[in-house]
């Protein structure tokens, strides 16, 4: 962005005491969010503007937009997923059986799949419903 006649980058954590853990598009492209390991997340626009900020009080590891890009879901290094609106107010935590302990809860991804996105054509409209795919380093999904 210009302010008062200088460029500035816009959508950093200049803070220098944390990484970029994940990022992620929006499905319609039109948004990015950016998570730090140390709670931090920004979200912008497709033309490098922030939207927004906000500091987590977790550590985060994974980001993914559900498809309508209405939530967010931030995964932790303790392998939970807390479901965000596109403000960043939190709504909950999903309820994960086979998360496992320790190292076995670390998060490998989190990842919609839409069907109708890829092409596929099901007799079943239920099957067409964008499915969520949470995966641990373990093997558990």
């Amino acid at each position: 962005m210009v302010h008062k006649g200088h460029w500035f980058e816009e959508m950093i954590n200049n803070r220098n005491k944390s990484v970029v853990r994940d990022m992620k598009w929006m499905a319609t492209g039109e948004k990015i969010c950016i998570v730090y390991e140390d709670g931090a997340v920004i979200v912008g626009s497709v033309e490098g503007n922030r939207l927004w900020g906000k500091e987590l009080d977790y550590t985060l590891a994974k980001i993914e937009w559900s498809p309508d890009g209405k939530t967010i879901l931030f995964g932790t290094t303790t392998g939970d997923v807390k479901v965000h609106d596109y403000v960043g107010n939190y709504l909950f935590q999903i309820k994960i059986f086979a998360k496992g302990d320790g190292e076995e809860s670390t998060l490998a991804d989190i990842q919609w799949f839409e069907s109708s996105r890829v092409g596929y054509n099901y007799e079943d409209a239920s099957r067409e419903a964008p499915s969520l795919c949470i995966a641990y380093n373990s093997g558990l999904v």
